[in-house]
C-alpha cells in the first residue's frame, strides 16, 4: 500500500511525531532538530510528566493536532504499544490517512521489525501489549478499540516504513528530513524530486539516497562517497580518482535495487561519474535527476523518461505566499492588496513566491512592533522627514 497524495485543507503543522515519551529522548530530538533545520513545523509532545503506567489520558487537543498536520512520522519502539495513548494517536493517524488528508511514514526503530508490529504475536512486544491492555480494561477480542488498535498497528506497516539501524541512524534522519522537506505542492525542481523521493521510497528498495543542489559541491568525488555512504556501501576508491569512484558503485550497486535522486546537476562529469549507465544499478532502480539544463540528458546518451516542470497556478501561488508569509493560506489584515503585487513579480517561480513571502512576513512583524510601540516609530518618522 503506498501513501497518497494529500487532499486540500486547512493545516497547522507540517509533521506530528508519534513517539512514546521518556525513551529514547536523544533520537527524537536529532530527528526534531532535522526536521526543524529544513524549515518544517513541527508537533512534538513535550509533555515530561507522561504516566508510566500504561493507561494514559489522550487529551481531545493532542488529536486535534494529528487533525491539523500533513504528515505523520510514528517511531514505532518496543515501547510504544504499551502506552494506550500511543495506540490513540496512531489509530486517529490511519484515520486521517483514510479521509486523504495525510501522509504517514513509520520508523521500525530499537530491534522492532515490521511483522512485530504487524502480526502483534502474543510471545512478542505488541503483542503481549494487547494482551496487558485487554486483561486491565476488560476488554475482549472484539471490542471496538482492541479491534481499532491492532488494524491500526497493522496498516501503518503497508505504508511508508523504514527499518532504523543505529549504525546508520544519522544517515536516516537526514533522509527523513529531506524526503519530508516536500511539504507543499510540486513545488521547484528540488521540491519536486524530494516529494517524489519521499512517496516512493519504502520496502521494495534495498538502498536509497538524495543528493541534493549538486551543482554547489565541485568536488565529484566527494558526491560519490556521499552515494556510496547513504546507500550503505564504504568508499574503497582512492580519493581524487573518479574513474576508480565509478567503477566502484557499478560494482557495489549493480545487484542492488535503488533508489537515487540526482538534484541540480549541471555537468555531464557529474552523472557519468554518479550514474554512468543502467547496468550500474540492479533490476528495477530508480534514477531521478533534475536539472536546469536538458541539453545534459542528450549528451549522456542513456535513455530518460523526461518530466517538464511549469509554473504554480494562480490560487497555488497565493497560498503558498501566504504560508511563506503569514502561517496561512489567506494574507494577514491590511496585506491583502499587497499579495497580488507579490504574484506578479514571482510569476509562478516558487522561489520568488518564498522570498517575496520571507519579505511580506519581516513587514508584519514590523507593523506589528509598531502597533505594540507607536510613539517611537512617530519619532523616528518625524527624525526622517527632518
Amino acid at each position: 500500500m503506498a501513501n497518497h497524495g494529500v487532499a486540500s485543507f486547512d493545516y497547522t503543522y507540517d509533521v506530528f511525531l508519534s513517539f512514546r515519551r521518556g525513551v529514547h529522548r536523544a533520537f527524537i530530538d536529532h530527528l526534531y532538530k532535522a526536521l526543524d533545520g529544513v524549515d518544517i513545523k513541527i508537533f512534538k509532545d513535550d509533555d515530561e510528566e507522561e504516566s508510566t503506567t500504561e493507561e494514559e489520558e489522550t487529551k481531545p487537543d493532542l488529536l486535534e493536532k494529528i487533525v491539523r498536520s500533513r504528515i505523520s512520522v510514528v517511531v514505532l519502539c518496543k515501547d510504544f504499544p504499551f502506552s494506550t495513548r500511543c495506540l490513540d494517536e496512531v489509530a486517529k493517524i490511519m484515520e486521517c490517512y483514510d479521509k486523504k488528508t495525510m501522509q504517514v511514514v513509520g520508523l521500525f526503530y530499537d530491534g522492532v521489525i515490521a511483522a512485530d508490529v504487524r502480526w502483534q504475536k502474543e510471545d512478542r512486544a505488541y503483542g503481549k501489549a494487547i494482551t496487558q491492555h485487554k486483561e486491565r480494561l476488560g476488554l475482549g477480542e472484539e471490542s471496538e478499540k482492541i479491534k481499532t488498535w491492532r488494524s491500526a498497528l497493522f496498516r501503518v506497516c503497508e505504508l511508508i516504513a523504514l527499518n532504523c539501524d543505529k549504525k546508520y541512524e544519522t544517515e536516516l534522519i537526514s533522509m527523513i528530513a529531506k524526503g519530508v522537506s516536500a511539504r507543499f505542492p510540486p513545488l521547484r525542481k528540488t521540491t519536486f524530486a524530494a516529494y517524489i523521493y519521499n512517496n516512493i521510497i519504502n520496502n521494495q528498495y534495498i538502498a536509497a539516497s538524495f543528493i541534493s543542489n549538486i551543482r554547489d559541491k565541485p568536488k565529484v568525488e566527494d558526491l560519490q562517497s556521499t552515494l556510496l555512504s547513504e546507500m550503505g556501501e564504504k568508499r574503497e576508491s582512492r580519493r581524487g580518482d573518479t574513474d576508480g569512484g565509478g567503477r566502484e558503485i557499478k560494482r557495489k550497486l549493480s545487484v542492488k535495487k535503488v533508489l537515487l535522486v540526482l538534484d541540480g546537476v549541471d555537468k555531464i562529469e557529474q552523472l557519468k561519474s554518479l550514474a554512468g549507465g543502467c547496468d550500474w544499478f540492479g533490476p528495477g532502480s530508480k534514477i531521478i535527476i533534475t536539472t536546469r539544463d536538458a541539453t545534459l540528458l542528450n549528451r549522456h546518451r542513456v535513455k530518460i523518461k523526461r518530466y517538464q516542470m511549469t509554473e504554480l497556478s494562480d490560487d497555488d501561488s497565493h497560498k503558498l505566499s501566504c504560508w511563506y508569509a503569514f502561517d496561512d493560506s489567506e494574507p494577514a489584515q491590511n496585506f491583502a492588496n499587497l499579495v497580488p503585487q507579490a504574484l506578479s513579480i514571482a510569476k509562478g517561480v516558487p522561489l520568488a513566491l518564498k522570498k517575496l513571502g520571507s519579505i511580506l512576513k519581516e513587514w508584519e512583524m514590523e507593523l506589528d512592533r509598531y502597533n505594540k510601540v507607536p510613539e517611537a516609530f512617530e519619532f523616528l518618522l518625524k527624525s526622517f522627514g527632518n
